[in-house]
């Protein structure tokens, strides 16, 4: 494996990235890369979400996931290592998080008006999202080997710093509907009513109906 490395530069870590196989590879892994995480990342397990951290690099054409940067590669690698080739960036370090409780575009039956609606809910999200660091509570799904969660982001308001969900936000302004996930035994009291003011307020998709 050495020899075979020779020309590779090896990074901070130990390691490199492989052109070839499009994936990130340890050769000489410092003790500190092998053990555990600077940012406090631990294996992912279905039983325990955790809370992750980065920028936000981008949506899915569904716009049902977004893409966050790592940019500490042991957490990044500790947590791709877990989930397929569709759901991770080795060379980018980024990791792609489906949205929990919405989708934009699921949101939109008819073609027709899914199709108008798009560019739109494309704007908003990024508009709401933006490529700002983002804290994602992330649940691991063994079955798929993908990761879904909620992204929070800090608000400055007039009455200080808040942290704000933003999945719930795309609700409260009508970019989706509320999903209601049937592995949850009660759906969430905060989405329902998030989704009640859009409807009153005749917010985003709701002015179609």
């Amino acid at each position: 494996m050495i020899a075979a490395c020779d020309s590779q530069k090896l990074d901070e870590y130990g390691g490199f990235y492989n052109e070839k196989t499009g994936r990130y590879k340890y050769v000489r892994p410092i003790k500190r890369a092998s053990r555990h995480s600077t940012l406090g990342v631990s294996q992912p397990s279905e039983k325990k979400p955790q809370q992750i951290w980065g920028l936000v690099s981008g949506f899915s054409e569904d716009l049902k996931s977004f893409w966050v940067y790592i940019d500490d590669r042991q957490s990044y690698q500790m947590l791709a290592e877990h989930v397929t080739g569709l759901n991770r960036d080795d060379k980018n370090k980024r990791l792609r998080i489906h949205l929990k409780y919405v989708s934009p575009l699921g949101s939109i039956p008819d073609p027709a008006l899914r199709r108008q609606w798009q560019p739109y809910v494309t704007q908003q999200l990024e508009a709401l999202f933006g490529q700002d660091e983002v804290y994602v509570t992330t649940f691991y799904h063994e079955k798929t080997k993908q990761f879904s969660g909620e992204a929070f982001k800090i608000i400055q308001t007039k009455d200080g710093e808040i942290m704000r969900n933003l999945n719930l936000r795309m609700v409260y302004e009508g970019l989706s509907v509320y999903f209601f996930d049937p592995k949850e035994k009660e759906p969430q009291k905060d989405y329902i009513k998030a989704q009640a003011l859009a409807k009153e307020r005749r917010a985003g998709l709701w002015n179609y109906q």
